[in-house]
């Protein structure tokens, strides 16, 4: 068990994000054993439930030492206001079906992205997101106008194309906006609940985050129980 013991110490000290997402609750216990079986090769599945165990002491041995902490007084910058209290000020929306162009960075693809620009309503709040490279440009716009893609963008230029993503985008305060570490706050959380953040954007006050469409509402229920911690 003390073998167990050192292999959470050092997987925690090695991801600072889980560690602390674990601390705040916002990880299942169940799910990080899994996922601390999976990366650390000499443990097998026989281990889950002494795993598991070991998780539930070493959550126990943070309260202790977090308690002791404030009873000494002791105070720590940046755990004054922690990414999941600042959380609570972002506002949340999401949006299904968006595709994912990248392209490689020519003028031919820029002028062909050029002649799609008329083609986007923008009034009917459609996508269309461009962002430039030093050796591609990438295109964020709705599926239903991927037809675009293949009418204007000639196919040497499609490096590859990602269907089926959801943007969510989370508009925060500007106290938030100063804060360090909340996008790997928010990608470490979700990844722990397997989901992958395919990509994401920021344009402050907003972060938009990019997922396989079947994983949607599951990464927009794990965001609200978050924004309620």
């Amino acid at each position: 068990m003390a073998q167990l013991d050192k292999i959470v110490d050092e997987y925690m000290s090695k991801n600072p994000q889980v560690r602390l997402s674990y601390q705040d609750g916002l990880i299942n216990r169940r799910a990080l054993a899994r996922r601390i079986i999976e990366e650390e090769k000499s443990l097998s599945k026989l281990q889950f439930e002494a795993l598991i165990a070991v998780l539930r002491r070493y959550e126990s041995k943070s309260d202790t030492k977090s308690s002791l902490a404030c009873k000494s007084g002791s105070k720590d910058k940046s755990s004054n206001k922690s990414n999941s209290k600042i959380l609570s000020d972002f506002s949340i929306l999401i949006k299904d079906g968006i595709t994912i162009a990248n392209l490689a960075k020519s003028r031919d693809a820029l002028s062909q992205i050029e002649k799609i620009l008329p083609k986007i309503s923008y009034e009917k709040n459609q996508t269309f997101k461009i962002v430039m490279g030093s050796e591609s440009i990438k295109l964020f716009l709705d599926s239903k106008n991927r037809g675009l893609i293949d009418i204007y963008i000639q196919k040497k230029d499609i490096l590859y194309l990602k269907d089926n993503l959801a943007e969510i985008s989370l508009t925060y305060s500007e106290s938030a906006s100063s804060e360090k570490g909340i996008l790997s706050y928010l990608s470490t959380t979700l990844s722990m609940q397997e989901i992958t953040v395919e990509e994401f954007l920021t344009c402050s006050p907003e972060l938009l985050l990019y997922v396989n469409g079947s994983d949607s509402l599951k990464a927009y229920k794990i965001l609200k129980e978050m924004q309620q911690k």
